[in-house]
């Protein structure tokens, strides 16, 4: 009985702070994407490509006073970073370098429809795996996480690209495999820009 409710503890704790991670990256990245657009409808796509540039840059620098001078400042913010976060930069500078360089060459619609199934279809993949995953699909990679994450991504194709259903169907099934097979590397930077580029391909 004590075996078990120290797992149930540990999950608890796991899933407190993957839900705190995921709402974090989840208002600042809808935040960054509603920002840009309305800088490109108040002035122009390279002023707003220019402030995503700019926030880059202030990320950048957090990171490396964060690193290499302010250790303490990685306690604080502990919660919000995966362990392997704790001695590296964290997927904000990735996901930012992703942003400038999908809205820079591909259609705004397809670069919409791509940073969108990242930030949702990867935290459903994330909270429903942790919550309900139990049999691993790949690495640890659940089959109910893969799938909640395929149907998050299937409907913000359908939200942001009704009218073109195969490149949205295409472009979740890209960003669903690109997020099961991602491992060394962060997806906050190989599903937009895989799924961008397949996207615009079929556009």
């Amino acid at each position: 009985m004590g075996l078990i409710s120290e797992i149930s503890k540990k999950r608890k704790t796991k899933l407190f702070k993957e839900m705190a991670r995921k709402f974090w990256h989840v208002v600042t990245m809808l935040f960054i994407i509603f920002g840009y657009f309305f800088l490109v409808e108040t002035y122009s796509k390279e002023v707003g490509l220019f402030a995503v540039y700019g926030l880059l840059l202030a990320f950048m620098l957090f990171e490396g006073i964060r690193l290499s001078y302010v250790p303490y400042i990685t306690k604080l913010v502990g919660i919000l970073l995966r362990k392997h976060e704790y001695e590296k930069p964290s997927s904000p500078i990735n996901f930012l370098a992703a942003f400038i360089i999908v809205f820079s060459l591909v259609e705004p619609i397809v670069a919409l429809a791509a940073m969108l199934m990242l930030v949702f279809g990867d935290m459903m993949a994330a909270v429903i795996g942790v919550l309900f995953g139990e049999t691993k699909l790949f690495g640890k990679k659940t089959y109910v996480g893969t799938l909640a994450g395929l149907a998050a991504n299937l409907i913000v194709g359908f939200v942001v690209l009704a009218d073109r259903p195969v490149l949205f169907i295409a472009m979740a099934i890209v960003a669903t495999a690109v997020e099961l097979f991602t491992n060394k590397l962060d997806d906050n930077l190989t599903i937009p820009l895989t799924t961008a580029f397949v996207g615009q391909i079929i556009f």
